[in-house]
């Protein structure tokens, strides 16, 4: 597992900035690191943690987001062909004193040179607004789990793009001075052996009353 950081990025938006930053992860099963099916079909498949890390704050001068990630290979699942993986996003973001914290998103893209990926599955599946309220993201496909659970508040938009890997959600809809969460999940799967990867951009942006 490797993490490579990008440099962070400003560009103005209204009367505050938007901060971003993409790291970017690779992983493979590797020589001795895929569990195999045992001759005993009765073992079922399972999610196995493969790793996870929080990055560096990304700020300015009004706003702020924290961001992590986590990434699982499925074992034991008998697939001869292909490897699959869930990578899971989560992130906090916040207003730096007296400002205020106006949107906020997280996401993920293949990673050039990796594997193609193709998609399983992916958690939001649809955009949302209104009151905060406990929310849980998880896959369903090809077997449920991966899962967290945060708060949702306020407008959550997805962005889902044909290739696979390429995923995004973003919070927006008040001028806050409390903190939001964001999460997401997906499912992916690439040829068997081959190595995956991600840029995993965060952003977040805030301005003063």
């Amino acid at each position: 597992m490797t993490v490579a950081p990008a440099d962070t990025l400003f560009a103005p938006v209204g009367h505050g900035r938007v901060a971003a930053w993409a790291p970017a992860i690779t992983a493979s099963w590797g020589s001795g690191l895929r569990p195999r099916r045992p001759l005993d079909a009765s073992v079922p498949p399972s999610w196995v943690r493969l790793g996870s890390s929080c990055f560096e704050r990304v700020a300015d001068l009004w706003s702020w987001i924290d961001h992590c990630y986590e990434l699982y290979g499925l074992a034991f699942d008998g697939d001869a062909q292909l490897d699959t993986y869930a990578l899971v996003r989560t992130a906090t973001a916040g207003p730096n004193w007296p400002w205020v914290v106006k949107a906020a998103s997280i996401g993920s893209q293949a990673l050039g040179g990796t594997a193609t990926q193709s998609w399983r599955d992916w958690s939001p599946r649809s955009d949302h607004s209104g009151p905060c309220g406990p929310f849980s993201v998880s896959i369903r496909s090809p077997l449920p789990g991966a899962e967290t659970l945060v708060e949702r508040c306020e407008t959550w938009n997805i962005t889902k793009g044909s290739a696979g890997g390429a995923f995004s959600v973003a919070w927006s809809g008040c001028a806050c001075t409390d903190d939001r969460e964001l999460a997401s999940v997906i499912a992916v799967s690439v040829p068997q052996g081959s190595s995956v990867g991600w840029v995993l951009p965060a952003s977040v942006a805030g301005f003063a009353f």
